[in-house]
C-alpha cells in the first residue's frame, strides 16, 4: 500500500509540474509549484 501511494504522489507532482509549465495565453505570467510533502499539500 505505501509503495502504490508514494507512486501516486510521484504521478501527482510530475502531473502538476508539467502543467505549470505551459505558457498562458494572456499576458506574462509565470507559475511556481511548490509541494509540502509532509502534509502532502501543493501551494
Amino acid at each position: 500500500m505505501d509503495n502504490t501511494l508514494n507512486h501516486y504522489r510521484q504521478l501527482i507532482r510530475e502531473i502538476i509540474t508539467k502543467h505549470t509549465k505551459i505558457d498562458y495565453a494572456h499576458g506574462d505570467i509565470q507559475f511556481e509549484t511548490i509541494f509540502d510533502r509532509e502534509s502532502d499539500r501543493i501551494y
